[in-house]
């Protein structure tokens, strides 16, 4: 099935979806929730200083790389359960973001005694961003 999986798909929706979910990111953490990010962090005790170019620039490669490995998964478990309709790719996108996301973030922050909102912050932008790629990636054949 694996093979059948790798000859069928689209690398281009791969690609796409893996850079629509890094720049959700992008636009997640710095305009739409970067100051409350920040605060959470600072009431941790935290504080996350400016990263130098080269450490900046290694940073969002090596987000993206994350990205791109989730998103050929979420292609493959869309792949294999035929979720290529909007509706279904929505209710996969939702379930594996939720389900699978936002609960094993959720487990890690409960032992780290992190807020919901904390939680939120993180978990919210992975809960879009599978979201989004599963509706490109089902779309997109």
């Amino acid at each position: 099935m694996f093979q059948q999986y790798l000859q069928t798909q689209n690398p281009w929706a791969l690609l796409v979806s893996a850079i629509v979910y890094w720049g959700i990111g992008a636009v997640w953490f710095s305009a739409l929730f970067g100051k409350a990010w920040m605060a959470e962090h600072a009431k941790m005790g935290k504080t996350i200083e400016r990263p130098s170019n080269k450490e900046f620039s290694g940073m969002m490669l090596g987000t993206f790389m994350y990205n791109v490995l989730i998103v050929f998964a979420v292609s493959y478990i869309v792949f294999i359960t035929g979720a290529i309709k909007p509706p279904a790719a929505f209710k996969m996108g939702a379930l594996l973001g939720g389900c699978m996301v936002w609960t094993s973030i959720g487990i890690t922050y409960t032992w780290e005694r992190r807020s919901m909102r904390h939680l939120a912050l993180d978990a919210g932008y992975h809960f879009v961003g599978v979201l989004a790629s599963c509706m490109i990636l089902a779309m997109w054949r």
